[in-house]
């Protein structure tokens, strides 16, 4: 079993990613904060995909991603966003964020980040 953290305000938002994690051997964790997950982080030996909602009570997917990575930096990271790709792509720069999500992820996001998952950890495990 692999371990997810989605850091989010508002399940709801995942509900159509939420599935899909689970059905590819995700256990999933929630965190309604950054700090709460970064307490996860910290405690958790082994996270291996880290999603991050936009709207988090208390800073920023860019903060959240940048602790994260510090605290621990095989975590693979992707952060929900609603900037054009290029934008994107500028203000994650550096911080090896997987991929892009939606603000409301759908089935064809989570394949997409299910596909993406699996050629990083075939590639590190």
């Amino acid at each position: 079993m692999k371990q997810a953290v989605i850091a989010a305000g508002n399940r709801k938002n995942f509900s159509d990613i939420e599935p899909v994690l689970e059905k590819n051997n995700f256990v999933i964790e929630w965190a309604d904060s950054g700090k709460a997950c970064l307490a996860m982080c910290t405690d958790k030996k082994t996270i291996d995909l880290l999603i991050v909602d936009e709207h988090l009570v208390d800073m920023t997917p860019k903060q959240l991603v940048e602790k994260a990575i510090m605290t621990n930096p095989m975590i693979n990271c992707v952060p929900v966003s609603s900037l054009a790709p290029e934008e994107f792509h500028d203000y994650f720069e550096g911080l090896g964020v997987l991929m892009q999500l939606p603000g409301h992820p759908g089935e064809k996001d989570a394949q997409e980040l299910i596909s993406c998952v699996k050629k990083i950890l075939d590639l590190t495990g």
